[in-house]
Formats: C-alpha cells, sequence, structure tokens
C-alpha cells in the first residue's frame, strides 16, 4: 500500500494535534488529581457517547449539495473532591468526529475542554478552563465564482484559556478574569487548485474584565462589568491595519431562586479601535438576556437574547455584529423519557470600513429548529435522537442555503 507525500502530512498533522490535545489534557489532569489524593475524599464520575449523524448538505452549499455520514465519539470525566471549606472540582471533556466519505476535505477533527475549580472558602473561588479543537470546514460553492473562490478545505486550530474568580463579602461580591484567544490557519487551496495562504488571518487575543456587584435585595445582584482587550495579529502586513483594542461598559442585574430560577440581564456598550483609519472604529450597543426557569418538576424553559461582537479580516469588514434570539423547552413526559425543543434566530451585519461604504451592507439571517428525544434504557444506559434543520438567508449572492441534520445516539455511565 503506497501513501502519497500529501495523505502522510495529513496523517502526520491529524497525529501530531491529537497528540498535543493528549499530552495537554494528560498534564492538566496528573496537576489537577494531585489536588484530591490530599483529602482521602474522593468522587469520580464518567460517561461516554458515541452519535451517528445524516448531514444533508455538510459543505453549506447554495448548489450541488453534498451528503455524509458523521460518527462522533465523547468522553466525559468529572472528578469531585470534598474537603471542609475546601472543594476542588476536575471536569474533562474529549470529542473526535469524522465523515464516512469526505474525510480529505473533512478528516479527522477533535476538540480537548478541561476546567479546574477551587473554593478556597466559602467567600472565594477560582476556576482555570481551557478549550482546544482542531475544526476543518469546507465551504463548497458558495461564492459568485465557483471555479476560483471557493475553498476545498481549511484547517484551523481554536484554543481559549481562562482564569476566572469570585470573592464575596456580606452584600458585596466581585467577579474577575485573565485569558488568552487564538486560531491558527494552515494554508489550503481553491478549486481551481492555487494555493490560498491564511497566515494573514492568524491572531492571538487577551482580554481582562471587573465585575463588582452588591446583594440589593434577596436573591437580586446589581452589577457593573469593564472588559478591555487587545487582537493581535501575526501578519505584519495584516497587524498594521487590522489589530484592534476592545472596551466594554455594561450595566446588569442578576436574579436567582435556587432549583426553581436564574435570569440575568446586562446593557452597555463595545467599542473597537483599530490600528488603521482605513478601518472605521466600531461603537455599538452591547446587551444579554438569558432566562432559565424551571416551570415545574417536569418542565424546564429557557430565553435568551444577545449581541456578539467578532472582529474579522473578511474584505473591507471591520466587525461582524450579530443579534440574536432563542428559546428552548425541555420536558420529562415520564421518568425514563424526556423530550425538548429550540428555534434560534440571528441577524449577522458585516460592518464596511469607510473605503467600501458605497458597496452597501452584508447581511446574513440564521433560522434554526431542533427537536429530541432521550430514553433511559437502564440507570447507566440512554438512547436519543434528534433532527434539526439549519437556514441562510442574506442579500449575497450564492450564500443562501438550506441544511438538514439527523442523528441517533447512545450513551453509557459509569
Amino acid at each position: 500500500m503506497s501513501v502519497s507525500a500529501s495523505g502522510f502530512k495529513l496523517v502526520l498533522k491529524s497525529s501530531v494535534g491529537v497528540a498535543t490535545a493528549i499530552v495537554f489534557s494528560t498534564a492538566f489532569a496528573q496537576t489537577a488529581l494531585a489536588e484530591f489524593y490530599k483529602s482521602g475524599s474522593m468522587t469520580i464520575s464518567a460517561d461516554a457517547e458515541t452519535e451517528l449523524t445524516y448531514d444533508d448538505n455538510i459543505f453549506s452549499s447554495s448548489s450541488d449539495e453534498e451528503e455524509d455520514f458523521i460518527t462522533k465519539l465523547i468522553g466525559n470525566l468529572m472528578a469531585r473532591s470534598l474537603r471542609e471549606n475546601d472543594d476542588v472540582i476536575l471536569r474533562l471533556n474529549a470529542e473526535a468526529k469524522r465523515y464516512a466519505d469526505h474525510s480529505e476535505q473533512n478528516n479527522e477533527q477533535f476538540r480537548v475542554i478541561g476546567s479546574w475549580e477551587h473554593d478556597f472558602s466559602d467567600q472565594f473561588n477560582m476556576k482555570f478552563s481551557g478549550d482546544v479543537r482542531r475544526a476543518v470546514t469546507a465551504r463548497g460553492n458558495t461564492y459568485a465564482d465557483p471555479e476560483a473562490t471557493p475553498v476545498s478545505d481549511t484547517e484551523s486550530y481554536i484554543g481559549t484559556f481562562g482564569l476566572d474568580a469570585n470573592y464575596q463579602i456580606n452584600r458585596y461580591v466581585v467577579d474577575g478574569g485573565v485569558g488568552y484567544r487564538f486560531r491558527d490557519y494552515e494554508d489550503t487551496y481553491r478549486r481551481d487548485g492555487s494555493l490560498i495562504s491564511n497566515s494573514d488571518r492568524n491572531y492571538g487575543e487577551t482580554y481582562v474584565y471587573v465585575q463588582p456587584g452588591y446583594l440589593v435585595a434577596p436573591n437580586t445582584t446589581a452589577y457593573v462589568k469593564t472588559e478591555v482587550s487587545h487582537r493581535g495579529f501575526q501578519d505584519s502586513e495584516t497587524s498594521n491595519v487590522r489589530d484592534n483594542d476592545g472596551y466594554l461598559a455594561a450595566a446588569g442585574v442578576r436574579y436567582s431562586v435556587p432549583s426553581r430560577m436564574t435570569a440575568d440581564f446586562l446593557a452597555g456598550y463595545q467599542n473597537y479601535d483599530y490600528a488603521s483609519e482605513d478601518i472605521n472604529n466600531t461603537s455599538a450597543f452591547a446587551y444579554n438576556a438569558d432566562v432559565r426557569w424551571m416551570v415545574s418538576d417536569a418542565l424546564e424553559a429557557r430565553f435568551r437574547v444577545w449581541r456578539d461582537f467578532n472582529p474579522t479580516t473578511s474584505g473591507t469588514t471591520s466587525v461582524i455584529v450579530s443579534d440574536s434570539a432563542s428559546a428552548s423547552l425541555s420536558y420529562e413526559i415520564v421518568h425514563n423519557l424526556s423530550v425538548s425543543g429550540e428555534i434560534s434566530v440571528k441577524d449577522r451585519t458585516y460592518r464596511r470600513s469607510s473605503s467600501a461604504a458605497s458597496g452597501g451592507v452584508r447581511k446574513d439571517d440564521y433560522y434554526v429548529g431542533a427537536l429530541s428525544a432521550e430514553y433511559s434504557l437502564t440507570e447507566n444506559w440512554l438512547v436519543g435522537a434528534q433532527y434539526e434543520h439549519r437556514m441562510r438567508d442574506s442579500n449575497a449572492q450564492n450564500v443562501n442555503i438550506s441544511r438538514n441534520l439527523s442523528s441517533v445516539f447512545v450513551k453509557v455511565t459509569f
């Protein structure tokens, strides 16, 4: 059996990525688990899940849709050590997925998530979290020039690391944290075979936030939040134009009734200042509202509206502003059978720089609906199924899509 150079390179990259994730997660687990052995009291729970999905438009194409089956493996581990006034929790999640017939375009993808939480006392706790994944996207025929522009596949590594802390004394509470995000793209190819260098898209972003609050009434906390961030691009030419500093100033209120309801409302302003005057600085209203409600012992509801800001290197776009809303319900019909449903909408606006203002503004509307059911065969075994429909409606050419995903899964708890 012969292996091509490109195939060997692909296998090597996959192996390096998987090895990196294993080394990171192993070292992280060893360091965190060392804390547990100090107490002599530890509980461990774990589960594994296998999911098979049929996707009728894997490349999110507006035409010439291609279908495939996707296999996903998921594993979760939680270890908890309880000591007087000292609670330590370790969580690890790993998942990998592979496409059956399009493994060259959508080769192995993985994700590793870990967190370490330490309650030092009733008043102070800290949490370290990490999320690293390898994503492969094949865009398909979604652009005006289908022969030259569409990317056959794009590999990227995405990561987020954060350290968060919470301190509470009497009626005062202070949250704060620091973090780092990155995305590293590999070079890829157009459908006509020409090379696309993605080095100008690689970036790293640091952020710091502080959120002091005050318990104004039983179960109700008012707070203010300030956050500063800096996104720097590795490519010097892109850096001179696209590097930006972000600032958030907002106020909010949080209402919580244990085991019954949590509601969080935040509103303020987000600003991005760019290195180049050719890119418009962005200042816009920012908001987030999230309500979780246990209507009854069997029915749970969640409602959200929020706005996201995503600085980008896409053409002359300065920032992508997304306004989203979602609603979900989960109902336990009988003791071992539950159903759930969710609908969401998103409006994405690509804000242009001044040099492209005459070219109009691209707007994409996304609509998603999903239904799922889960049935517990025994205390340890669970089976389920899910159907999801996705739509994108845009004022740009050749990017409207429709996509259907049907899944079945089996989960076992140890």
